[in-house]
Formats: C-alpha cells, sequence, structure tokens
C-alpha cells in the first residue's frame, strides 16, 4: 500500500501540466541618438526596466494552455505577439502590432492565453508620464561645456 502511494505521488510531480505552451520572443530596437523620447503604446499591461544597454529590448512570453502547438505557431506568424517600432524626428514609437487580442476559440473550447511584456529601456531614460520615458539631460562639465 506504501509504495502504491510512494508511486502515485512520484507520478504526480513528474509530469508538467497537460497541454501548457511556453515560449519567450526576444526583440531589439535600434535608435539614433537623436532621439530623446521613447513613446509606448502596447497591448495589456507591461512592465518597464532600465538596464545600460542603448538599445530598447522587449521580451515577450506567452504561454497557452490547452492549445496545440501548430496553433501557437500559427499565431506567432500572424503577429499576433510582435512588437514594432518607428522612429518620427526625435521620437521612438514602441507599439503592439495587435492591440486587441480577441479570444482564440477552438471546437474544444476557448484558449487559456497569458502573454507577459517587459521592456528594456536604456537607463539613460526617464519615466516622465504612463507610457512616456526622456532622455536624461546630461550633467554639466566642470568647465561649464554641457555634453
Amino acid at each position: 500500500m506504501l509504495r502504491v502511494l510512494l508511486l502515485s505521488l512520484c507520478s504526480l510531480f513528474a509530469f508538467e501540466a497537460p497541454g501548457q505552451l511556453q515560449k519567450t520572443i526576444h526583440q531589439t530596437y535600434t535608435m539614433p541618438d537623436s532621439v530623446s523620447l521613447i513613446e509606448l503604446s502596447i497591448n495589456g499591461p507591461y512592465a518597464v526596466e532600465t538596464w545600460p544597454g542603448n538599445v530598447v529590448m522587449s521580451e515577450v512570453r506567452i504561454s497557452l494552455y490547452n492549445g496545440s502547438e501548430g496553433l501557437l505557431k500559427h499565431f506567432m506568424d500572424s503577429q499576433r505577439y510582435d512588437i514594432g517600432s518607428h522612429i518620427a524626428g526625435d521620437s521612438l514609437r514602441i507599439q503592439s502590432f495587435m492591440m486587441e487580442r480577441p479570444d482564440i476559440k477552438t471546437n474544444k473550447g476557448i484558449i487559456t492565453e497569458l502573454v507577459d511584456v517587459r521592456l528594456f529601456l536604456p537607463d539613460t531614460f526617464e519615466a516622465v508620464s504612463d507610457g512616456v520615458w526622456r532622455r536624461k539631460e546630461k550633467p554639466e562639465s566642470p568647465d561649464g561645456e554641457g555634453k
């Protein structure tokens, strides 16, 4: 009896949740030194972190529950999770390609989809409002000249 109980417990913890698919996508966005403003327009909640790099990087972690590899590949190919960039003047706009993601419905029901987005911005930028980051002003040098 004890053997059966131990075997049952071991098998319970030995397997991943069935039907759970995960994928992480990284993208980088280069920008010229003339960019002084970064505007973020991202579908859903997201986190922003600064880092010592000189590019913007996005990390999108996708989890589908009870979906198939083919379904996940289809939605990735259709840019459901992609984030793009556009430079206009001194601004860099980082935006989700799909601003709304409709529910994923199959003949088995609605697929649960979790999308976590993290954006890494250069540490030379600071938040000025929700979704807007401005390049920090360089301190003046001791000889009185900026830059």
